[in-house]
């Protein structure tokens, strides 16, 4: 199956930067949307886990994303 725009960016940011973040957003738009990011390939790069983020003001968890 070939792979999608986003798959390709999110393959070509991991092995240009090394790890990427990724961006998980509600479904349904509400007062109070949960939405959350996490990262993308630190296990393979530095054999970490993935790290999450959720419960914060989103420009605060967008503060470093590509």
């Amino acid at each position: 199956m070939p792979l999608d725009e986003a798959e390709r960016r999110a393959i070509e940011i991991v092995d240009r930067v090394g790890w990427m973040v990724q961006h998980v957003y509600p479904v349904e738009v509400h007062s109070d949307p949960e939405w959350f990011l996490y990262t993308v390939g630190l296990g393979i790069t530095h054999g970490w886990l993935k790290l999450i983020c959720f419960r914060l003001d989103p420009d605060v968890m967008e503060k470093n994303d590509q």
